[in-house]
């Protein structure tokens, strides 16, 4: 199978690193909307052109599958009809917002309070707040925005300093409602999980995995790319799987290429194949 994923950047590779555990002999393409960075101060109107321009550029490459692994754009595409883009591809589209939703509602079904720290626009559609309720009436959700985190994120130094007080500022709040468990609202926030885990450490409290026992001070990490990589799993013709794993990896603006060599590197233990491609080429004009 042909499994297309696409962020803003970097970001994205942590829900590609679950999905190929989870279905390795495939080929993955995955696409950084690199020369848009970061999608969060962007408008509604803009993150659907980019949007459409990917879903058009995936299509012409032959993709059976895409994974939105982008939270912000999954949370501006929850808000129209996408009939249309699901009917381009072989098996569909997997969201990255209901299938989270879903997965901590039936794998921790006694989390009252979640936090999740998202972009602002994921932030402003009330985008998790919403899956959450469609399923419950009994888990309060507050999101945070962090405009910060991305841009650091994608930096090349990632000064732990900086990240420390970014994080520390953002999650205050939270800490306030008594979260029992926080949502990387963002594919890039997983990248910053080591300085999430000691600003929870600091203020007392002990960050623990989905399937450890939740007690009265611990802060359950939600990282949604384990449930997309389930939901791909269970979509995709196994009849057509590969020989081997294969990974092409396209970004649209050539700095972006040292950030996805040393990440794809640390992560894959390898570089694929990276290219650069014009994405206003498919835009629908």
């Amino acid at each position: 199978m042909n499994i297309g994923l696409f962020d803003s950047g970097i970001g994205g590779l942590s829900v590609l690193k679950q999905v190929v555990l989870s279905t390795p002999k495939n080929r993955f393409i995955y696409l950084a909307d690199t020369a848009n960075l970061p999608y969060g101060n962007k408008t509604q109107e803009q993150i659907l052109s980019y949007a459409d321009s990917k879903m058009r550029w995936m299509k012409q490459m032959g993709v059976d599958i895409v994974s939105i692994a982008c939270n912000t754009t999954d949370s501006v595409l929850s808000q129209i009809n996408i009939a249309e883009y699901q009917k381009m591809f072989k098996c569909g589209i997997v969201n990255i917002i209901e299938p989270t939703a879903i997965g901590v509602i039936k794998t921790l079904p006694n989390i009252k309070r979640i936090g999740v720290i998202a972009t602002e626009v994921t932030t402003k559609n009330g985008a998790f707040q919403n899956a959450f309720k469609k399923l419950s009436s009994d888990v309060q959700v507050v999101t945070i925005p962090c405009p910060g985190l991305v841009p650091w994120i994608e930096s090349i130094e990632q000064k732990y300093e900086e990240g420390y007080r970014l994080v520390s500022e953002y999650m205050e709040n939270l800490f306030r409602f008594g979260i029992q468990g926080l949502v990387y609202g963002c594919s890039h926030y997983p990248f910053a999980s080591q300085v999430i885990k000691d600003v929870i450490i600091k203020n007392g409290f002990i960050p623990i995995a989905v399937h450890q026992k939740m007690h009265s001070n611990s802060i359950t990490l939600i990282d949604p790319a384990d449930f997309v990589a389930g939901v791909v799993h269970d979509t995709i013709d196994y009849t057509e799987d590969k020989q081997q794993l294969e990974i092409e990896c396209y970004i649209t603006e050539i700095s972006a290429k040292v950030r996805l060599e040393r990440v794809t590197k640390k992560l894959f233990g390898f570089i694929p194949k990276i290219q650069i491609i014009d994405l206003k080429a498919y835009a629908n004009t």
